[in-house]
């Protein structure tokens, strides 16, 4: 995992069983960390290596208690928080927001009678719109989720011993987009939270959770498939064309946030102790 503060570390899934089996105990033994920030989905974490974390799933009908999360921190706890981002729940109602009203009425009625082409609709539209458009999708339709984790990361920040990892499958599309923001909450250029995303470059895999797996599964022999070439990387269009979205739709990156909850007080408790 790379530092991109001093408590704040932006990586690909630490429990994924392909690293190191010592891993975890490493990061918790030498860079203090005692707290995850997981935004995959549940089907993701089902090959997970066992660890000493405990895990708290987050849910918007019962949110985890952002004192629980402060206290288990001073305690020392090892906790993982689950808050996935790319639910098809989440995604789809925002996709069918940006639709023409012809293909956004098409894909309505095909999700009611003809689950196959709805199926091949979401793909299309989603290798239309590439990495970028589906940031957008994620800071639309997980708007409250995307908050909720926001505001633990600045909870966070009263119990300075307590190193935070954030990470996805690969560390890279989700964990990029709050690490985007986290780092503009605290005056980081665009530039400059661009070309750390494309730090992540030269990953040729597609990690999109359980919207990949459930569009991958339902695809037909000679039907649409998500474009590996659009996917995998990460090409800093990917980054400026989301940045330019929030502008656009919202005016700042502050007003977005402030939109979805996280406001001034909370970015100034997200930078108190940075």
């Amino acid at each position: 995992p790379e530092a991109t503060s001093q408590q704040f570390y932006r990586t690909s899934c630490v429990f994924a069983p392909n690293k190191p089996a010592d891993l975890v105990d490493t990061l918790v033994s030498s860079r203090r960390m005692s707290v995850v920030l997981d935004l995959r989905s549940l089907d993701e974490m089902k090959t997970d290596v066992e660890s000493s974390f405990a895990t708290v799933i987050y849910s918007r009908a019962a949110p985890p208690s952002l004192d629980d999360v402060v206290a288990a921190a001073r305690l020392g706890k090892l906790v993982r928080y689950v808050v996935p981002l790319l639910e098809r729940d989440l995604i789809i109602p925002s996709l069918r927001k940006r639709l023409p009203l012809i293909r956004r009425l098409s894909f309505i009625w095909f999700g009611l009678t003809n689950s196959q082409r709805e199926q091949e609709i979401m793909v299309e539209e989603i290798n239309k719109i590439g990495l970028g458009g589906l940031n957008e999708l994620m800071l639309d339709g997980a708007d409250v989720e995307i908050c909720w984790a926001l505001q633990l990361l600045a909870s966070l920040r009263q119990v300075p011993s307590a190193a935070v990892a954030v990470q996805c499958r690969l560390g890279k599309d989700r964990t990029g987009l709050i690490s985007a923001l986290f780092k503009s909450c605290q005056g980081v250029s665009d530039v400059e939270i661009i070309a750390d995303y494309t730090r992540s470059e030269g990953i040729d895999e597609i990690a999109l959770g359980a919207l990949q797996q459930r569009m991958e599964a339902a695809a037909a022999p000679g039907k649409p498939v998500l474009n590996r070439q659009i996917f995998s990387g990460a090409d800093p269009n990917n980054m400026r064309t989301t940045l330019a979205w929030i502008k656009t739709t919202h005016g700042t990156i502050e007003k977005y946030l402030d939109s979805i909850g996280f406001d001034a007080q909370w970015r100034r408790k997200l930078n108190g102790c940075v």
